[in-house]
């Protein structure tokens, strides 16, 4: 992860986002869910040891990776978003979703949020509040416009009514104030 990410992999060709090359064993994907340029290698876990020393790179914990993807705003599967979502309001929507493809299912709402309304109808986000945890309410005055769904620190990612998305609107988490950062969908 970083600047050096292609260097310390060997020198790579440049890789769009999402894109990959086999390597052997090896399968490594542009990806950036940390905020910063890096690569996601896939191997079987039996290759972990000789892999860290190889490539003579620190072996991070959960909670560090977990930390920086909610700092970049970077929505977790399971977590953030499942398949009762709509695209559309997860962050990183427009990397996900082909607006020049033939026919597939679900197309229609898609280009209907896109075309007609401008936007979904909720917008995934990334806000400061003291201290929250994921199912809280986001509240604008007493409406409930929104829920927390991942928390590292002050910095909390969520959902709120596409109206309540500007950066820096003030709405409250269990009594506290909470500014939105930024709106990632």
């Amino acid at each position: 992860v970083g600047d050096g990410a292609a260097e310390t992999l060997g020198g790579l060709p440049d890789l769009k986002p999402h894109l990959h090359l086999d390597h052997g064993d090896l399968s490594i994907r542009a990806s950036s869910p940390l905020g910063i340029p890096g690569y996601d290698l896939v191997f079987h876990r039996s290759m972990t040891d000789k892999i860290i020393a190889k490539l003579n790179i620190p072996h991070g914990t959960v909670e560090e990776y977990e930390q920086r993807r909610i700092e970049a705003g970077t929505p977790a599967y399971g977590q953030d978003w499942d398949e009762t979502r709509f695209v559309m309001e997860i962050g990183g929507a427009a990397t996900a979703v082909s607006y020049t493809k033939g026919c597939y299912l679900g197309q229609e709402p898609i280009v209907m949020s896109r075309d007609r309304a401008g936007h979904a109808p909720r917008s995934f986000v990334r806000l400061r509040v003291p201290t929250a945890q994921p199912g809280d309410k986001i509240l604008f005055g007493a409406d409930d416009v929104g829920n927390i769904t991942s928390v590292s620190g002050s910095t909390a990612l969520g959902y709120v009514r596409w109206k309540h998305r500007e950066p820096r609107t003030t709405l409250t988490v269990n009594g506290q104030s909470a500014t939105i950062e930024a709106a990632l969908s």
